[in-house]
C-alpha cells in the first residue's frame, strides 16, 4: 500500500518514533509473531528512511510517494536475488520515476540506495530470508495475595502501637535479664559441686594415710577460700543484672503514655444536645412554715 502525499506531509513534521508509527498505519501493517515484528521493523525503518531522504533533498511531492513505494517494492522483490540482480532492479524502479525527477535527484536516490540497502545487502537478506530460532523460557511464579485488612475501627492507634511495642522490646528485655540470673545460678552451683569432686579425688591421691589437725584446717580453709571466691563473684554479677532490671522496670513505668484519641465511629455531639454546661437546673425551696396565731 503506498503512501499519499498528504500522509507525506504529515510525517515530515513528526518525531521519527511518531513518524514510524503513523507509517505504519498508513502501510497498513498489522503487528504479528515477535520474528514478524523484526522483520516488519526493519523494513519500516527502510521505507522511512528512503522517504525523509527524498523529504530532506527537495524531491516533488509525488515523487516522494513513489520513493516510497520503490523501497517497499525493492525489499518484496530482492528476497533471495543475487546482488548483481539487485543493482538492475533498482535500476529499473528509478527508471519508472524518472520523468518526476531531475538529474541530480535521480543520481542522489541512486548513490542513497547504493550506500544504504547495496553496501548492507546481506545483512537486509539474513534478516528477511533466514529463519530464526526463537528460544523462550517460561517460569512459573506463586502470587500470595496479601490478607484482607480488617476493618480500620478494629485498628490500633499508631502511637498506642509504638507505646505497646516499645513495652514489649522493655519486658523482652527484662524477661531475658531474668534468664540469665537464673542460668548464672545453675551454672555456679554445677561449679561448685565439680570444684569439691576434683578435691577429694586430689585428696584421696595425696593423703593416702590418716590426716593431722593442721592438714585438715588448712584443706577447709583451701575449699572455703575457693567456694567464697565463686560465690562472690557469681552474686557480683547477679548484682549487675539486678541493677539492670530494675533500670529496665523504671523505664516500662516512665515511659510516655499516648494520648487517646477518639475511635472512628465517635461522633461530636449536636448544637440542641444539652450538656452539663448548658442544661438547665431547676431549684425546689422548700415550702416556709406560716407563723402560728
Amino acid at each position: 500500500t503506498s503512501v499519499t502525499i498528504h500522509e507525506v506531509r504529515e510525517n515530515k513534521t513528526k518525531q521519527r518514533q511518531d513518524g514510524l508509527q503513523h507509517l505504519r498505519k498508513q502501510l497498513r501493517w498489522k503487528e504479528s509473531s515477535e520474528d514478524q515484528e523484526l522483520r516488519q521493523s526493519v523494513c519500516l525503518d527502510f521505507v522511512y528512511d528512503n522517504v525523509m531522504f527524498a523529504v530532506k533533498k527537495g524531491f516533488p511531492w509525488q515523487a516522494v510517494t513513489q520513493v516510497g513505494r520503490i523501497a517497499e517494492e525493492l525489499l518484496t522483490e530482492s528476497k533471495g536475488v543475487a546482488l548483481s540482480q539487485v543493482i538492475s532492479l533498482i535500476q529499473n524502479k528509478l527508471s519508472q520515476c524518472g520523468p518526476r525527477l531531475l538529474p541530480y535527484h535521480h543520481q542522489a536516490f541512486f548513490e542513497f540506495l547504493m550506500d544504504t540497502y547495496v553496501r548492507h545487502y546481506c545483512l537486509y537478506q539474513s534478516v528477511l530470508c533466514a529463519e530464526r530460532t526463537v528460544e523462550s523460557t517460561v517460569t512459573e511464579l506463586v502470587v500470595y495475595v496479601p490478607p484482607c485488612p480488617e476493618p480500620l475501627s478494629k485498628g490500633t492507634d499508631s502511637q498506642v502501637w509504638e507505646y505497646q511495642q516499645r513495652q514489649a522490646t522493655l519486658k523482652e528485655a527484662e524477661g531475658q535479664r531474668r534468664a540469665d540470673i537464673q542460668s548464672l545460678k545453675d551454672s555456679v552451683g554445677q561449679k561448685r559441686e565439680n570444684r569439691l569432686e576434683k578435691l577429694l579425688k586430689d585428696l584421696q591421691i595425696q593423703y593416702s594415710h590418716t590426716l593431722d589437725r593442721e592438714v585438715i584446717e588448712r584443706i577447709v580453709q583451701d575449699v572455703v577460700r575457693a567456694q567464697v571466691d565463686l560465690v562472690l563473684e557469681s552474686l557480683l554479677k547477679e548484682v549487675a543484672m539486678t541493677a539492670e532490671i530494675l533500670e529496665l522496670k523504671l523505664q516500662q513505668k516512665t515511659l510516655a503514655r499516648p494520648v487517646c484519641r477518639p475511635p472512628l465511629n465517635f461522633s461530636l455531639p449536636s448544637a440542641n444536645t444539652p450538656t452539663a454546661s448548658s442544661a438547665k437546673v431547676s431549684t425546689v425551696h422548700p415550702p416556709k412554715d406560716k407563723k402560728k396565731k
